[in-house]
């Protein structure tokens, strides 16, 4: 379910055209923003798959960041 979350939130923000800051700005929802490590988590892997994502809908590589 949370990686569910974190691949329809980057999807979407991509599709909005919102920046990586503005996703890393979302809101966890209830019950992952119980766990404990979950903000530093979020972090790092929206910045993965934002990336990865971005970089598929553009047509673009990674490395071209």
């Amino acid at each position: 379910a949370y990686l569910t979350f974190l691949q329809q939130t980057t999807m979407e923000s991509i599709e909005r055209g919102d920046t990586l800051a503005e996703v890393l700005q979302a809101t966890i929802p209830v019950p992952f923003d119980k766990l404990a490590t979950v903000q530093s988590e979020f972090q790092r892997s929206m910045t993965t798959l934002f990336r990865k994502f971005e970089a598929e809908a553009f047509g673009t590589s990674i490395s071209d960041y």
